[in-house]
């Protein structure tokens, strides 16, 4: 299948193991460079996980895929409240994906459908925000596509971002 760039995604539904390790559960986001799916991770006791499944060309292009590992490895280090954790970066069976904590899919820009936030809240998401690339750039990794969807909520209503240290810099 492809999408509006011009990539093509492996043809996965629910249902399908891979790796006889990553079973998944429903496809839970759509964007120019993934498919995100909820899984479960099969040696972990069905531990719930995002898999966000990559073009085929990571797999088809030569050195793109370790050169993508390459640069998530201080990634999986950071551990702070405002950026979805980042388990491993894998390809298996021919299909390249990235093991990350699993959030239920409501992004900031899914707001605009509701009415004006409080500027308390407005506040406490640019905190939030800012506090997460901080904790990324002391490392000295770069986000590179801060944008509403990479902007998501935890169940607690903490704020997290997505694909820190999935872009190389």
């Amino acid at each position: 299948m492809k999408n509006a760039k011009g990539l093509t995604f492996p043809s996965l539904e629910a249902g399908h193991t891979i790796g006889n390790r990553y079973e998944l559960v429903r496809e839970i986001g759509r964007g120019p460079r993934g498919l995100v799916f909820e899984a479960k991770d099969l040696d972990f006791e069905e531990w719930p996980v995002a898999l966000k499944i990559l073009p085929t060309e990571f797999t088809a292009k030569k050195g793109l895929l370790s050169k993508l590992k390459t640069c998530a490895q201080e990634a999986i280090q950071i551990i702070h409240e405002n950026i979805i954790r980042l388990h491993e970066v894998e390809c298996i069976d021919g299909i390249a994906f990235i093991v990350m904590q699993l959030l239920e899919p409501f992004v900031i820009n899914r707001m605009s459908q509701t009415p004006r936030l409080p500027f308390s809240e407005v506040s406490n998401i640019a905190h939030s925000a800012v506090a997460g690339l901080s904790a990324a750039h002391n490392l000295g990794i770069y986000h590179g596509a801060i944008k509403p969807s990479n902007l998501m909520w935890s169940d607690d209503r903490v704020l997290k971002l997505a694909d820190v240290g999935t872009l190389c810099n």
